[in-house]
């Protein structure tokens, strides 16, 4: 008997997560998780940086890389790949902004993530792995996605969203997806954990909940 409620899923599981990934993604798979799994608390603290699982005291650090660091010590579970996509709205596109190319999206209002400097640099690739920069001053900064996501529904700006959060707006006709076959490099979203061994199961639950869950959501990336 207590064998058996040592393996239900119980107890507390804390887990980090940046801004970016918490919206649209994380706030749509944690609560049914936590509806599934009635015997989990989960202490979710928004960490903008590399967490360190010791130092702030982490059981699951989620976050989004260019890629797997070979030489890490830690277990790294890829979830899913995310990208920025350039996003618009029509009113915006219609006041002068009809036929953009890529040297001309500077002169677009933009709307970045980019809260510290003045100037900001969007890195873009496109057909061939090609690379295109562009440097621009941004009308708004802000570091949550769904402030820039309405901002361009507005006509604010163009901004460069998650594909997953801009998804349902290109849909409807809200915002145009503007040069498709650009955007960001894609991120490999990531679950980092101390150990496979020994781990709890509730800690072991979310990660195997989180396997499913994040594909489904990022499944239609472009």
């Amino acid at each position: 008997m207590a064998a058996k409620a040592y393996a239900e899923p119980n107890g507390m599981v804390r887990v980090s997560c940046p801004q970016g990934l918490i919206q649209r993604l994380i706030s749509e798979i944690l609560p049914d998780f936590m509806t599934a799994y009635p015997k989990v608390r989960v202490q979710l603290k928004v960490i903008n940086r590399p967490a360190d699982l010791v130092d702030d005291g982490i059981d699951i650090a989620l976050r989004a890389r260019s890629g797997i660091d070979p030489n890490s010590s830690l277990i790294v579970r890829p979830l899913g790949y995310s990208r920025l996509v350039l996003a618009m709205s029509p009113a915006l596109r219609s006041s002068g902004y009809e036929m953009l190319s890529l040297d001309r999206i500077a002169e677009v209002p933009t709307l970045s993530m980019a809260e510290t400097n003045d100037e900001d640099i969007w890195h873009l690739t496109g057909p061939g792995n090609e690379v295109y920069m562009i440097h621009h001053r941004p009308r708004l900064l802000c570091s949550n996605f769904d402030m820039l996501h309405a901002a361009a529904l507005e006509g604010v700006g163009i901004a460069l969203l998650p594909y997953h959060i801009a998804r349902a707006s290109f849909k409807s006709g809200e915002l145009i997806h503007v040069l498709p076959d650009w955007g960001s490099p894609f991120g490999v979203v990531q679950a980092v954990f101390s150990t496979k061994k020994g781990l709890l199961p509730a800690i072991r639950a979310l990660i195997e909940y989180l396997a499913i869950a994040v594909p489904r959501i990022l499944s239609s990336a472009p």
